[in-house]
């Protein structure tokens, strides 16, 4: 067939034709081999190729072409094939990198999904609180713990211990934790109500100054203080100022005034500011201090000296007696009706009708103190009577040397008992000393008598210059070593939690078996 002949070039077109026809599904189906939706070019027009049939420039129309082979989506992302050709949906992606947070709360905040050592969350790491912003973490976190300490929230520490108030106003540095004052000092001018562990109100204080120049025209502040006690006692018992807790702060020296009585209904601290204080009544049968009824009085570094009768007498009251001295008065020491009185550090000695005389409801407690030398052969008693129901508490306490008729040391009359530990009680005569059949004695050194209890060891009067350094003012101390060897008395005490952790003297208790009475050596 000759070069030019029509039905050659027939055939030709056929044939490119066919091929074209063929190239678009090729094209497709090697595009989805690929991976993902392929670029079509619409070829329909035979004006695009040339003679030969290759393609010479891009196409007029660009878009995606009909075709019941490469469906998308009508969201603009593609859908996923299998190899059955069935669809799968969209594939997930990942949206984070590296290994997952350990806790998700705000940065210094706790997470529950934190640990106890490392409660709080920052960053996405749990930390301690050091880590977390210190004190603000922990304040925010529990008002009741707000300050970081070693990674940890306390209540308090030394440096913060003004994180402490109300009723724990004191940091217990060995717990950074707040706690109950039980002394004074630890209220700064004010002073400790040993009832609930708060410090008094520091808007009531009334100071006494019986040497300062212009007491007599004072007005109890600290820079123009009175010149006497009753003046104090005459401000407090004001109708708008009695229902307050009052520090009354008095000067060193002897303050020797007609009568001493608080006022009924009043809440007070007599606390005496850089010395002894020594008060005295004058007016004829009346004590040295008298409390009003329904009066709570603390005192601290009083002396109670050479009244006509007892140093100090309670009437339907509280006292707390600190550091406190009842000596050489004309009856008792101490005479209470229908109170509670506690003694801490304190010394009742050489009162003629004897130490300490307790009658009717409530408590006698006397720890760490010594009642020594108090009574006589022509005395009912001479240590401590505890009658008509009234109960007895007796801690680390020395009784040495007291006498009387019917007993010397502890006599017991229709009461309710009680409980005496850890102390000494050895008469001067009488022996055995102890008539107080409802008390319950142990870990004490006795001389025996009237009571229950074990765990004592029995001595006499006669081992007293033995086993103690001969006497100073009543005080009674005991020998560390005797004859070059141990004190015999020198594991009869078993000291217990709760118990003073220091003697008379400030000196510390051996944690387990120790001393008996008010003194232990120095360690």
């Amino acid at each position: 067939m000759a070069a030019g002949d029509p039905d050659l070039l027939g055939i030709n077109v056929m044939i490119r034709t066919s091929l074209v026809s063929l190239s678009l599904p090729l094209a497709l189906v090697l595009a989805a081999c690929a991976g993902g939706p392929p670029s079509v070019t619409d070829t329909a027009s035979s004006s695009d190729s040339d003679s030969d049939g290759t393609s010479t420039g891009n196409p007029t129309t660009t878009g995606q072409p009909t075709s019941t082979t490469a469906p998308t989506s009508t969201t603009g992302v593609p859908e996923t094939t299998g190899s059955s050709g069935s669809t799968t949906g969209n594939p997930s992606t990942s949206t984070t990198t590296g290994e997952p947070p350990e806790c998700t709360a705000p940065d210094g905040e706790v997470d529950q999904a934190c640990d106890a050592a490392t409660p709080f969350c920052q960053g996405g790491s749990c930390v301690d609180c050091s880590g977390a912003g210190g004190d603000s973490a922990c304040a925010a976190a529990d008002a009741a713990s707000p300050v970081c300490e070693g990674g940890v929230c306390v209540e308090c520490t030394a440096d913060k211990a003004d994180a402490c108030s109300g009723t724990s106003p004191v940091c217990d540095t060995d717990s950074n934790a707040c706690v109950g004052c039980t002394e004074h000092a630890q209220c700064g001018d004010t002073a400790c109500n040993m009832a609930d562990g708060s410090c008094f109100p520091t808007d009531y204080i009334i100071w006494v100054d019986r040497n300062a120049e212009d007491c007599m025209v004072g007005d109890g502040s600290m820079a123009t203080p009175f010149c006497k006690i009753t003046e104090a006692f005459d401000k407090i018992a004001e109708p708008d100022n009695l229902p307050a807790p009052w520090t009354v702060r008095i000067k060193p020296g002897t303050y020797i005034e007609g009568e001493h009585m608080t006022p009924g209904g009043s809440t007070m601290a007599l606390i005496a500011d850089g010395g002894a204080v020594t008060i005295r009544s004058t007016a004829d049968s009346v004590a040295g201090l008298t409390t009003g009824d329904a009066s709570t009085l603390f005192t601290q570094g009083l002396i109670f000296s050479l009244a006509q009768t007892s140093g100090l007498k309670c009437s339907a009251s509280t006292v707390w007696a600190t550091d406190t001295q009842m000596k050489n008065n004309s009856q008792h020491g101490v005479e209470a009706i229908d109170c509670d009185t506690f003694h801490k550090r304190s010394l009742i000695t050489q009162n003629q009708k004897g130490g300490v005389a307790s009658y009717g409801a409530g408590m006698t407690e006397i720890v760490n103190s010594y009642v020594t030398a108090n009574g006589n052969l022509a005395a009912e008693f001479g240590g401590i009577r505890s009658a008509q129901g009234n109960e007895l508490k007796i801690l680390y306490t020395t009784m040495i040397g007291n006498d009387g008729d019917q007993a010397a040391s502890i006599q017991c009359i229709d009461a309710n008992g009680g409980e005496v530990r850890n102390s000494v009680v050895l008469g001067r005569t009488n022996n055995p000393s102890v008539d107080c059949m409802n008390a319950v004695v142990s870990y004490s050194l006795v001389d025996g008598g009237d009571m229950q209890g074990d765990n004592n060891m029995m001595g006499a009067d006669s081992d007293v210059k033995t086993w103690f350094e001969l006497p100073a003012g009543g005080i009674f101390r005991v020998k560390e070593m005797v004859d070059d060897l141990p004190s015999p008395i020198a594991e009869v005490a078993m000291w217990m939690d709760g118990d003073p952790k220091y003697d008379y003297d400030g000196d510390m208790r051996p944690a387990d078996m120790g001393f008996p009475g008010a003194d232990t050596p120095a360690l």
